[in-house]
């Protein structure tokens, strides 16, 4: 146990400065172009909600016919000599 409690009163190293003056950061260049990311990102996201809301207002307002049933007939497919199958 006296060693743990040496271990923990033990002198620790130093922390290293806060400031590097070999460290070089993005800078202007990076804080303008990640500006400009978010501001094109931005509009392509308010014209995506507004061709959706666009989308949903014209489906509300000319519904679509149903396509669940065909809209053809086995007769349909009948050859004009009454024989049903392709015409050859």
């Amino acid at each position: 146990m006296t060693s743990a409690l040496a271990w923990a009163l033990a002198a620790t190293p130093s922390p290293t400065p806060a400031s590097d003056p070999t460290w070089i950061g993005p800078g202007l260049t990076g804080f303008l172009a990640t500006f400009a990311l978010v501001v094109v990102c931005l509009l392509l996201f308010v014209s995506m909600v507004r061709r959706l809301r666009r989308m949903q207002y014209r489906a509300e307002r000319d519904p679509q016919p149903d396509h669940s049933q065909p809209d053809r007939s086995p007769a349909d497919d009948a050859r004009p000599d009454g024989h049903e199958g392709e015409q050859r």
